[in-house]
């Protein structure tokens, strides 16, 4: 009983050491670059009238610039108990080609707003002063589904809403690429999907790979070293991998988890999605929220068994 007490008292002794020094190791890296929560851009607005030519300045996209006026796409992973129940009641979408089509029209289709209207002017307003300002995103390049371009989709979006970061490139680095970025593709790079990540008009896409990886290598190709980077993200461990990239490269950073995205929360509706679903895959066309949700609140209680046939 003696023994085992010991044990127990070691045990416990080990594992408050270890979590000691997990806790001052995390604690260490944070106080390098902390990270910020802000709601809103206005509260930076003395960052960006500080920021100037050698000032790198990026934005993540979704959920941080630009939100989906729907539900369903904001979601970042998709529900695996959806995703079965989907494969169940749509036979069609166990193929693996079929649903890259029908997940590619609902990319194409859905309406994406600001999240803060006056964004826009600001990233206008910098660029304008001949700060370099980069979209720095995790989307995938090359093809999916239907789409034949990714980057050059989501360059239309923004720019359909305002935002072209294309417009800040003053230094003559960024309009001639080195045999490495041949045409703004990082193909000496690790390839996803083989696809690679890639700088398509102001807008860095990671193509899923690591953000803080794809900005060291573009400014270590670039020959661009910036005196500091403002950084904007929604996922603190971009923002983490933005801030270590920068401790390598002996870059001031200042790290921001934007929120703002929050203030338009939705929520998870089954029979709604259901119905989007069912739309775009006999229809394919995409339906809102609003238009879904109409159609649902008309069902009687024995239509809605209608869903399991």
């Amino acid at each position: 009983m003696k023994k085992m007490s010991i044990k127990i008292i070691g045990l416990v002794f080990v594992g408050v050491c270890g979590l000691g020094a997990w806790s001052f190791w995390n604690k260490k890296e944070s106080l390098k670059y902390p990270i910020q929560e802000i709601f809103s851009f206005k509260k930076v607005s003395k960052e960006f009238d500080a920021a100037d030519e050698k000032t790198l300045i990026l934005f993540d996209v979704d959920e941080t610039i630009m939100t989906a006026e729907d539900y369903f796409p904001k979601w970042k992973k998709f529900p695996i108990w959806f995703f079965k129940f989907l494969m169940w009641k749509f036979e069609s979408i166990k193929d693996l080609t079929f649903r890259r089509e029908i997940m590619s029209l609902i990319h194409l289709q859905v309406k994406r707003k600001l999240i803060e209207p006056e964004v826009a002017k600001t990233i206008n307003q910098l660029c304008s002063r001949g700060v370099p300002v980069l979209g720095l995103t995790a989307l995938k390049t090359g093809r999916f589904g239907v789409i034949k371009n990714i980057p050059e989709l989501r360059f239309n979006t923004l720019k359909n809403i305002g935002i072209t970061f294309s417009k800040s490139f003053k230094y003559k680095v960024f309009d001639t690429f080195n045999q490495k970025f041949k045409d703004g593709l990082f193909d000496s790079l690790a390839d996803y999907q083989e696809s690679f990540p890639m700088l398509y008009k102001g807008i860095l896409c990671t193509n899923r790979q690591d953000k803080g990886s794809i900005l060291k290598a573009f400014i270590e190709n670039f020959g661009f070293k910036p005196s500091k980077v403002i950084f904007f993200d929604d996922v603190i461990k971009r923002l983490q991998s933005v801030g270590n990239a920068c401790g390598e490269l002996n870059i001031p950073c200042f790290l921001f988890h934007y929120r703002g995205a929050e203030r338009f929360p939705g929520k998870w509706n089954t029979l709604r999605i259901i119905k989007q679903f069912e739309c775009m895959i006999k229809e394919r066309r995409w339906i809102s929220d609003k238009e879904a949700d109409g159609l649902v609140s008309r069902w009687n209680p024995v239509r809605i068994f209608d869903i399991f046939v």
